[in-house]
């Protein structure tokens, strides 16, 4: 059995929401191959997570705008794109497709937060609030005055 593999074509951010609004199957893999490509050559300096989560916060990603295709959150008139409000977008497609994975990341980040500390969780450092620190400090700070220094 041969096995082909699809050459993935670029194309403008247009023909790229044009295609995926009217779902042909080739312009959707292109947009795939072409925003994990990107994702791949960029995330590692703005994500600081291993290849699986990357993986992970990328099919997430590519959902989003995916979705945000087909609701007609994006879409294309004129030759321009246009996004939120009707407003023409100020960047080009990755970009915005990694503002989303951004988001994602940020979402990811939270849900994680176990995985992301090595530590014990019964040695897990307490967070207090600002009111607590300031009554510990507050005989302290008393102490020192007191002594004139």
């Amino acid at each position: 059995m041969a096995i082909y593999r699809l050459n993935a074509k670029n194309y403008s951010d247009v023909a790229y929401v044009i295609g995926v609004h009217n779902r042909d199957s080739l312009i959707e893999y292109a947009l795939h191959h072409h925003c994990k490509r990107y994702f791949n050559d960029n995330y590692r300096g703005v994500f600081f997570i291993g290849k699986e989560y990357a993986d992970e916060i990328f099919h997430e990603s590519f959902i989003k705008l995916w979705e945000n295709i087909r609701d007609e959150k994006i879409y294309a008139k004129d030759g321009l794109l246009y996004g939120k409000n009707g407003k023409p977008f100020t960047s080009t497609l990755t970009t915005y497709f990694m503002a989303i994975a951004r988001l994602k990341y940020l979402e990811w980040v939270r849900g994680h937060r176990k995985i992301l500390n090595t530590e014990d969780e019964d040695k897990a450092c307490k967070t207090i609030d600002l009111e607590s620190y300031k009554n510990q400090l507050n005989p302290v700070l008393n102490f020192l005055l007191h002594l004139n220094l």
